[in-house]
C-alpha cells in the first residue's frame, strides 16, 4: 500500500494561505480471504456391508477422471497388504474386488483403505463383521428303535470345510459328514442293537479349513482343539492352527486327524506337530504350544 500526493500549488489570498493539494490516501481493496476446500473422502460401496466370517462381500469405487488403477489394503482384514481391484472396462474409472472374509476374522467394525492410483484420492471401504450363526442340525426320525438308522443334516456357518458327528455320545465311532452343498452337511447313522432307550444329544462340529488367532489379539487359551481333514480336492494345509508366539496365548492339548479324502494338514499348529494324510491318519497331538518351561 503506498501514499501518492499531489503537487503543492500555493496561492496567496487575503494573507492566508491555503494548499490546493493535500496528501490523499489511495483507496485500495482487499481482496476476501477464502479457506481452500478440503477434499473429500472417496465413497466406496461395500455389499453386503455386513456379513460373517467367511462370507465374501464386493468392494466397488468409482475413481477420478484419469485413473489408471485401484488397490484395497488387506491388511486390516487379515488378507493380503494389497489387493489389486478389477477395472470395469479398459479406460474406464470403474473398480472393484470379491473378497472372502477370514473365518478367523474377530467380530467388528472394519474400514480398510480403498486408493484410486496414481494420484489419490483414498477412501475406507466400511465393512461390520458380525457373529457367525450357530450351525443348525436336524434329525429324521426324531424317533427310532436300536438298530435303526436315522438321518442328520447340518448347516454350518460361512467358512465351513467340513463337519463332524460325535458319534461316541450314542456308542458309535465319529462319523465324518458328506457336504451336500456349500455349508451343509449330511451323514446316516446307525444306532446300535444295544443302546439303551433314552434322549441323546450328540455333538457335530463344523470345521474351517484354517483356524487363526491373528496378531492383534494379546490373549487366549484353547482347550482340546482338534482340526479334521477330510479334503474332497488334492488340498495340503501347511497346519491346523496358526497362531503369534506371545506370553498370553496359549494352546491346551490341540490335535488334528485325517479321516478321508486327499491331500492333508502338516502341522498341528505352526510347524509343531506331526503331520497328518492317507499313510498317517492320525490323531496328531500337541499338548502345551507354545512349549511350557520346563516341560
Amino acid at each position: 500500500m503506498r501514499f501518492i500526493r499531489s503537487a503543492a500549488t500555493t496561492l496567496t489570498l487575503a494573507g492566508k494561505m491555503a494548499f490546493a493539494g493535500i496528501a490523499t490516501l489511495a483507496a485500495f481493496t482487499v481482496p476476501a480471504l477464502t479457506t481452500p476446500a478440503f477434499a473429500q473422502a472417496l465413497p466406496v460401496d461395500v455389499s453386503p456391508s455386513t456379513a460373517t466370517p467367511g462370507e465374501s462381500v464386493t468392494v466397488s469405487v468409482t475413481c477420478p477422471p484419469g485413473s489408471l488403477s485401484a488397490t484395497l489394503d488387506g491388511t486390516t482384514l487379515g488378507l493380503g497388504q494389497q489387493i489389486q481391484m478389477t477395472g470395469s472396462m479398459p479406460g474406464a474409472n470403474q473398480f472393484a474386488t470379491t473378497l472372502q472374509l477370514p473365518a478367523s476374522i474377530v467380530p467388528g467394525q472394519y474400514s480398510p483403505s480403498v486408493d484410486c492410483n496414481p494420484s489419490g484420492p483414498s477412501g475406507p471401504a466400511n465393512i461390520t463383521v458380525t457373529p457367525s450363526a450357530p450351525a443348525v442340525a436336524q434329525v429324521s426320525p426324531q424317533v427310532a428303535a436300536p438298530g435303526n438308522n436315522v438321518n442328520i443334516v447340518v448347516v454350518c456357518g460361512a467358512g465351513a470345510t467340513s463337519a463332524m458327528f460325535y458319534g461316541p455320545t450314542i456308542g458309535s465311532p465319529q462319523i465324518p459328514m458328506t457336504p451336500t452343498s456349500p455349508r451343509h452337511f449330511s451323514a446316516r447313522v446307525s444306532l446300535p442293537t444295544d443302546i439303551s432307550p433314552g434322549t441323546y444329544s450328540p455333538s457335530i462340529t463344523c470345521n474351517n479349513q484354517n483356524n487363526k488367532v491373528t496378531n492383534n489379539v494379546t490373549t487366549f487359551h484353547g482347550y482340546g482343539m482338534c482340526s479334521y481333514s477330510n479334503f474332497t480336492n488334492n488340498v495340503s494345509e501347511s497346519e491346523a492352527f496358526e497362531s503369534p508366539t506371545s506370553a498370553g496365548v496359549q494352546f491346551t492339548d490341540s490335535c488334528t486327524r485325517f479321516l478321508n479324502g486327499q491331500g492333508g494338514i502338516n502341522s498341528v499348529i505352526d510347524g509343531t506337530g506331526a503331520p497328518v494324510n492317507a499313510t498317517n491318519a492320525g490323531p496328531s497331538d500337541v499338548l502345551n504350544f507354545p512349549a511350557l518351561a520346563g516341560g
